[in-house]
């Protein structure tokens, strides 16, 4: 079990080439929501059920916006994360019912009312969304005592990947699965956890040696990726965090020169000899002079032999992206921004997904909703409304109460197309079925006939903006049905996608990504920018603190562990932020993750004297001061250790981060010298 396609597919490709097709037909190995979906689809056929649909992303979206839009005319809501409230929701397996009845959630009033809403109209379409995927294959185990004793003797090892950003559902699907002795074999990093906004628990992985008291736990420290430079940077940031598993990361047999370089304001050349080393550290006036020379080093890697795709820029937030962006298109370095519009979200894209699920599944009232009114046909809102409450009096779908719905010539003729479609669908082998007709009727000339016959083909070919990029894209789309052999596969492969599985698009491109985008990518070079304090760390970690700001430190560890040969780290004195100029300290993580001041030729570390320590230490803290004020210096206190000035009051008082954790307000005259 894993979490994105991408990862699923590359473990097949290996569980193959290591012991033939054959024998790795038959291990069961996907997603979360894959493996489960694939599971209930199965237990529905025994069971003699009808086939649930599965509702993806955009219609859950439309299912939020009908139930909360008649309530939402004064105040503006944002449905996404009203939908990511309820998925969080299920996630985290709450009960709706034992809420309070005037529970309401400041953003978006009264949740439990939003919610029923929302599971009755997925009810009344037969429908699952991703969590109710998972939750639904938890109440078949848990009820159906047959077949959850047929489910725990069905598999002779149970192996999670990723196991740090499994969510409560996960744990207890795979808690459901496994009997004793226990047959489970988990990978995980806690200190790789960076997704607990997004529902991961990280009580899963700390509390599982505890709940499994038979499991024996193996450390993998010996890194085949990185420099030992990039790997003692990242180290150095970890080592702060309190609550994990003690570790620390080799490097296996890496031979060469390396060297650590603390700059300011000076470019490099990445031909990277032991002068300049595999990770640099540079602090700069101002986020111009940060992409300037983030450019600049790239035009150097290139006229050393690296290529575009090797290469990748890290920040914490698309925020402070804009002005590496005006630099990289200004040198015409081709790049691209993860986290941008997917293939499947484009309209094109989504509009042809609704035609193909209303032809093969009449019932699915959110597609027809889309397909009808596109192109138009004037069906508008309130002739949608009408087919609504012809499909209640008679209980017929919504597809069957066009005909009953007055005269309207173009959407009777929707309706015999789809109807058409439908016969060819389910007669010509896209079903599973065979016949004759299979052999010359493919997924993909099946759904370019639907393309046509839909109008979306005229629609694009006469338009006026971006034509051949909207062609393009639709090519592209029905070239990639020729991997599937029937509409099933084909659909349920377009809904539970993953969109980080996009990411792995790097051919010809500098990747500028969130650090959250990058994880489980690797590059040869890697720009770690925006290490400020209020930045990351977020001013709400600092606030908070605690897990939170233990959290913002996982995440620079990713970051920096994304680098397999060149790493460079930068911070600004000015940066320009949300329309204003904004003067933030180094970030703490920053400060942790400098070199000790230390000799370092070839793979030996020579330890230095106490008195060239301290000379270097001096004349680091000069470098990282600014003018006139003691903000951003790093100074030492008696108790608390090292740490960076956040801030400085004219009553003499400093705020200052120390590397425990910590931050707290010292006097001018508790500084050591």
């Amino acid at each position: 079990m894993t979490f994105t396609n991408k990862a699923s597919l590359e473990m097949k490709d290996r569980l193959f080439n290591m012991v033939g097709e054959e024998k790795g037909k038959t291990v069961q190995l996907g997603t979360f929501h894959g493996l489960c979906w694939r599971w209930i689809i199965g237990y529905r056929i025994k069971k003699n059920l009808s086939k649930c649909i599965l509702i993806d992303d955009n219609e859950q979206l439309k299912l939020v916006k009908e139930i909360v839009r008649p309530d939402n005319k004064d105040k503006l809501i944002d449905y996404k994360e009203v939908l990511e409230s309820i998925q969080r929701f299920k996630d985290n397996l709450y009960d709706i019912q034992n809420l309070p009845t005037d529970f309401k959630d400041p953003s978006f009033g009264n949740f439990k009312t939003i919610y029923l809403s929302y599971q009755s109209k997925l009810k009344e379409l037969n429908g699952l969304d991703f969590g109710d995927i998972l939750l639904y294959m938890l109440k078949i185990l848990e009820e159906d005592k047959e077949y959850g004793s047929y489910m725990r003797n069905r598999f002779h090892s149970i192996l999670v990947d990723e196991f740090q950003d499994t969510n409560r559902s996960q744990y207890k699907l795979i808690r459901c699965l496994t009997k004793p002795p226990y047959n489970l074999f988990c990978v995980g990093d806690d200190d790789q956890l960076i997704y607990q906004w997004r529902g991961a628990n990280i009580d899963n992985i700390r509390g599982l040696p505890k709940e499994f008291k038979e499991l024996t736990t193996i450390k993998l420290e010996e890194n085949y990726r990185s420099t030992p430079n990039i790997l003692g940077t990242a180290n150095r940031v970890i080592c702060n965090n309190k609550n994990r598993f003690e570790k620390k990361l080799y490097a296996s047999g890496y031979k060469g020169k390396i060297c650590s370089k603390v700059m300011e304001n000076r470019s490099s050349d990445l031909n990277y000899e032991s002068s300049i080393g595999d990770v640099i550290h540079r602090q700069l006036d101002n986020d111009y002079d940060e992409a300037h020379h983030i450019v600049q080093d790239i035009v150097n890697a290139i006229k050393n032999g690296y290529s575009y795709s090797q290469i990748a820029i890290l920040i914490r937030s698309s925020t402070i992206g804009s002005k590496i962006e005006e630099k990289l298109h200004l040198f015409s370095i081709p790049f691209r921004v993860v986290g941008g519009k997917k293939f499947f979200e484009y309209k094109d894209i989504q509009d042809l997904i609704s035609y193909i699920k209303i032809s093969h599944s009449p019932t699915h009232n959110l597609a027809l909703s889309r397909s009808l009114q596109t192109p138009k046909r004037g069906c508008g809102t309130a002739y949608l409304e009408k087919l609504k409450q012809i499909s209640y009096e008679d209980g017929t779908t919504l597809l069957e109460s066009i005909p009953k719905a007055g005269k309207r010539p173009k959407a009777v003729e929707y309706y015999e197309m789809i109807k058409s479609f439908n016969e060819i669908s389910s007669s010509v082998g896209l079903c599973g079925s065979a016949g004759e007709s299979s052999e010359t009727l493919t997924l993909p000339i099946f759904i370019r006939n639907l393309y046509e016959a839909s109008g979306l083909k005229n629609i694009i070919d006469n338009s006026t903006e971006n034509r051949e990029s909207r062609q393009g894209r639709i090519e592209s789309f029905i070239d990639l049905s020729n991997r599937f052999n029937n509409l099933d596969t084909f659909l349920d492969y377009l809904t539970l996608v993953s969109g980080i599985d996009s990411a792995d698009d790097v051919d010809g491109r500098v990747s500028l990504m969130t650090i959250h985008s990058s994880k489980g990518l690797e590059f040869d070079i890697v720009f770690l920018a925006g290490l400020e304090e209020g930045i990351l760390p977020t001013f709400n970690s600092i606030n908070d603190g605690g897990d939170k700001l233990e959290e913002e430190r996982r995440i620079t560890y990713v970051g920096i562990t994304r680098a397999k040969k060149k790493l460079v780290l930068s911070c600004c004195r000015e940066r320009f932020v949300h329309g204003k100029v904004v003067r933030n300290a180094p970030s703490r993580f920053y400060i942790e993750s400098l070199p000790p001041i230390v000799s370092l030729t070839d793979t030996n570390i020579k330890k230095p004297k106490k008195q060239k320590k301290h000379r270097n230490f001096n004349k680091l803290e000069k470098s990282l001061t600014t003018e006139n004020s003691l903000q951003g210096k790093i100074i030492k206190h008696k108790s608390f250790g090292t740490g960076v000035v956040i801030k400085e009051d004219e009553s003499d008082l400093l705020t200052v981060a120390f590397k425990n954790g910590v931050v707290k307000k010292i006097e001018k005259n508790e500084i050591q010298n």
